[in-house]
């Protein structure tokens, strides 16, 4: 079986971050309401898709990348811990292998641009084991290991690879796995000294010309990209600003130099088709600009600011027929600067592939792209994709579903669905990638489809789509029938809380496949088995010696969403359209929520993770959507056996169900059974077992979960045998958790716990913005909170009766 690395992923949750990369675009949009067929210009977006497949990129990291003509060149980590240059020629596959070699001396050489003629220009960092002989750049020798008589490399420690690694700071992330045996960071800063950057010219054949010395102001920066002007120079991009070094003596002129000190600005240097150099960076406000380098006057130019209305992120990829490609969601698209106009290019949900998060773009002379990207199998692997001619696109069915983002498992599933499926396909649309200013203009627009009869066959159910009021007007279809009538999913039992969260006046009105819980827990050395009321609530904080305002942890004003969306939403009853915000229990609610501190800017996020083992808080507002999450409850945030509480409410406490995942079948969808089809891919086991940070709706598949976790950690190896992992929770500075098996008694808690719940996290914008405007009055002593829960009361009631 092919080995491969397969890097930790970085999780981000903030809901910012998420419409940033997902939104805003010119082109490369559809209307829904053609469902028949593909559109001649969804016809022209697929590709065929291969692997380059050879042994001797078993297991590597692709880093940075240049392209000249139809050569791509890469630089990457092997297997073996060494960092090498890689030619592909021609865009037929073929490749040479180049290494650096030094046996006492480790280099890294991830920023290089190449010239017309082949040569290389490259960032030399060496890293030198303590104790080695000093460097000397002139004994460097590059080799080339042909196609033909490839040498085989020693292998070096997993400790050396992943060290090697994580001082590159680029693409490596510090979510990255680690061996088992890997040495400390202070361990690692004692085995490593800094490294030595030095600037080189190295020609096709693998000679080094010149090295010269890169200069202090440099060496102490972090160096993002690099760029060769053609006869004049290097251009170095860092994180204090742009450096120009002579290619005749290495001399160093500052071009550009930051606003601030040490101020990282994310900016990148890039040489597109036309043969110029372009910097682009972003502003103080994070708004993007291009800015051409004239070499005479050894200086940029004006900047030329790109839309408002168009996000591409930091990743630009220079091409042929465009001057950048860039890679967002699961699309490719072509732009350029002379009018910024966005095309769509590549589609991969419509080619039918499984790729996403693509690293690398490259364009060859053909056509063709070489590119980098995921798989929901392994990371950072090496393609090329080739255009399917439009004539011989075969025509299905064509059903959209529609959504705000694209959630990665939706759009694994949409291709497995279209593989599988010889009559239907399936088509996203991203309302999120229209040109849209706001959230409130996506769902706007998602609004139109619907009212105007072209409502998406499926729906992606999330806070900014308001699908009560969908659900009211009846637009949705029961799904009842459906599961009565599945020859599997009939005789397949769910957990019944979680199904009936997806009710509406006793019809299965969405299905949710996974989910997690949301709590508040409580320390048994401190409460023992009382449960935590608005009305014990003051007294339990003094028998604790806790200040009211940290009865719930480090809740901040700025921060009391979350509530809202928890203890507020319980003040609505969605399938009536009313609500008691005017209710004396809400009102306590509130009081509570006066009393939270102000954020500062002395936060020290160390002193939140260990406060509840401190005795400093009584509540802990808390996800669980592992097993895992119970451990590290008791032996790392308390240190002590704790209580499922859940938030006060005036007599009790109410623990909710979140779901991660909400899916909606449309009334007017014309194929229900594809429709039926594509949905129950969620039910079934292979995607209920396979869940990441999530809870199964499958009753056999949360019991496999349970009795996995009564076992010590594992993985399976490539050989399918289970094989020891240790895990381990850090809490605070110094606090470690060791994840150890989970007794019967304890999973069963939890277990017990998790199907008691019957309420709902319910997720809506528009709920939590009145709350939210109306509450700062009542915050400030200017109104009553008599005053503000009767405008809260009247302004929700109407919105609720508006949108039934």
């Amino acid at each position: 079986m092919k080995k491969r690395i397969i890097w930790g992923m970085v999780f981000v949750l903030s809901v910012t971050s998420c419409f940033m990369s997902g939104c805003g675009k010119k082109g490369g949009t559809d209307s829904a309401g053609t469902k028949s067929t593909l559109s001649e210009e969804d016809k022209d977006c697929v590709y065929k898709y291969s692997e380059i497949d050879d042994e001797r990129l078993t297991g590597v990291y692709f880093d940075s990348f240049a392209i000249q003509g139809d050569d791509l060149y890469t630089s990457f980590y092997g297997d073996d811990g060494n960092q090498a240059f890689v030619k592909f020629q021609n865009g037929e596959g073929s490749f040479s292998k180049i290494t650096l070699e030094n046996e006492d001396v480790e280099y890294s050489t991830n920023k290089f641009d190449v010239d017309e003629d082949g040569n290389i220009y490259a960032i030399v960092e060496k890293y030198e084991p303590d104790g080695s002989e000093a460097y000397d750049g002139a004994e460097t020798e590059m080799v080339i290991d042909t196609e033909e008589n490839e040498s085989e490399e020693d292998e070096v420690s997993e400790d050396n690879e992943t060290a090697e690694e994580a001082s590159e700071g680029d693409e490596a992330t510090e979510s990255e796995e680690v061996a088992e045996d890997e040495e400390t960071s202070e361990e690692y800063d004692d085995e490593y000294l800094p490294g030595e950057k030095k600037i080189a010219k190295f020609t096709p054949d693998g000679n080094c010309e010149w090295m010269f010395d890169v200069a202090d102001e440099d060496e102490e920066s972090y160096i993002s990209s690099v760029s060769y002007v053609k006869d004049s120079c290097i251009l170095c991009c860092t994180e204090k600003g742009i450096s120009m070094y002579s290619i005749e003596n290495g001399s160093r002129e500052e071009i550009r130099s930051n606003s601030g000190e040490d101020d990282y600005i994310d900016r990148r240097i890039y040489r597109i088709r036309d043969g110029k150099t372009y910097l682009f960076e972003p502003d103080s406000d994070w708004k993007y600009s291009f800015y051409e380098f004239d070499p005479k006057a050894k200086k940029f130019g004006e900047g030329q600011p790109i839309p408002d209305d168009l996000y591409v992120g930091s990743n630009l990829y220079p091409g042929k027929t465009y001057d950048f490609y860039y890679a967002q969601g699961d699309c490719i698209y072509g732009l350029n600067l002379a009018d910024f106009e966005s095309k769509k290019v590549c589609d991969y949900t419509l080619s039918d592939l499984d790729l996403s998060y693509t690293n690398y773009v490259g364009e060859l002379t053909n056509g063709d792209f070489i590119i980098v990207s995921d798989s929901s199998n392994a990371s950072n692997i090496l393609g090329t994709l080739t255009k399917v001619d439009p004539s011989e696109v075969v025509e299905k069915e064509t059903l959209v579903i529609g959504t705000i983002f694209i959630d990665d498992a939706v759009r694994k599933a949409v291709v497995k669905f279209n593989q599988n499926s010889d009559k239907y396909r399936i088509k996203i649309k991203n309302y999120g990638e229209q040109d849209a200013d706001s959230f409130e203009d996506m769902t706007s627009k998602m609004n139109l489809d619907i009212t105007s009869g072209n409502a998406p066959d499926i729906v992606v159910l999330d806070s900014y789509i308001p699908y009560e009021s969908y659900i009211a007007k009846g637009v949705f279809e029961p799904l009842d029938s459906y599961l009565e009538n599945d020859e599997e999913l009939s005789k397949t039992e769910f957990l019944e809380n979680v199904m009936d969260a997806g009710k509406r006046n006793g019809k299965q009105m969405m299905i949710i496949p996974s989910f997690s819980i949301v709590t508040a827990v409580s320390s048994k050395d401190m409460v023992g088995d009382t449960v935590v009321t608005w009305d014990n609530a003051e007294e339990l904080c003094k028998q604790n010696n806790i200040e009211d305002k940290y009865m719930m942890g480090m809740l901040f004003k700025d921060s009391t969403y979350e509530l809202y969306t928890t203890i507020g939403g319980s003040f609505i009853d969605w399938e009536n359209g009313t609500c008691s915000f005017d209710s004396d229990e809400f009102k306590k609610f509130l009081e509570f929520n006066k009393k939270l501190p102000e954020r500062t800017d002395d936060y020290d996020y160390q002193e939140e993770e260990v406060m509840f083992r401190e005795k400093k808080g009584l509540l802990r507002v808390t996800w669980i959507s592992e097993f895992t999450d119970y451990q590290t409850l008791e032996k790392g945030y308390f240190g002590t056996d704790v209580n499922f509480n859940g938030f006060p409410t005036a007599d009790g406490t109410k623990s909710y169900i979140s779901p991660n995942l909400q899916l909606a079948m449309s009334k007017d969808c014309k194929h229900k059974d594809a429709a039926w089809e594509f949905l129950k891919i969620f039910l079934q086991k292979d995607y209920q077992e396979n869940l990441q940070w999530a809870f199964p709706v499958r009753e056999d598949s949360l019991k496999a979960l349970e009795e996995k976790a009564q076992e010590d950690p594992y993985y399976i190896d490539e050989e399918g045998k289970k094989q020891p992992d240790n895990s381990v929770w850090c809490i605070g500075e110094d606090i470690e958790i060791e994840i150890k098996a989970m007794s019967p008694e304890k999973t069963a808690q939890l277990v017990d716990f998790i199907k008691s719940i019957s309420d709902t996290m319910h997720y809506d914008e528009k709920v939590n913005e009145i709350i939210q405007e109306e509450t700062g009055a009542y915050f400030e002593d200017q109104k009553t909170v008599d005053e503000v829960t009767n405008i809260i009361q009247s302004r929700i009631s109407l919105y609720l009766s508006e949108s039934r």
